[in-house]
């Protein structure tokens, strides 16, 4: 195999990566970080939308999007280039730090898991 063909089966996968992140912020913010992994490139974790057409895809409103982008961007998991007049964005997932999430979303749900387990066997 050539040296490019291995590049690309080692994509990020990021959608294999969302069922284990819990974040304290809004659904809004889980529900639109959803949408951009399942839309990134494996290769860069980028792809390109408009609020609007966000809007659109997710059935979440223009105000709503902004509101769980600034969450998402201050939580390090995703970075935004404006593009032209700035109706299109560049969105970049961040694989790194979403492993990370996904790490202690894991973490955080074997813990509960323990504590209910442990609450039902003293009964």
């Amino acid at each position: 195999m050539s040296d490019t063909s291995d590049e690309k089966n080692t994509g990020f996968r990021f959608d294999k990566l969302l069922m284990h992140v819990v974040l304290d912020s809004s659904s809004a913010a889980h529900h639109l970080l959803t949408y951009l992994c399942l839309a990134a490139r494996n290769d860069s974790g980028t792809s390109y939308h408009s609020q609007l057409s966000l809007s659109l895809h997710t059935g979440m409103e223009v105000k709503t999007i902004r509101r769980a982008t600034n969450e998402l961007k201050d939580l390090g998991l995703i970075a935004c280039e404006y593009q032209g007049r700035g109706h299109n964005i560049l969105y970049t997932v961040h694989h790194a730090k979403l492993v990370e999430v996904a790490e202690a979303g894991k973490t955080r749900c074997a813990e509960r898991s323990k504590v209910k387990q442990a609450g039902y066997s003293v009964g």
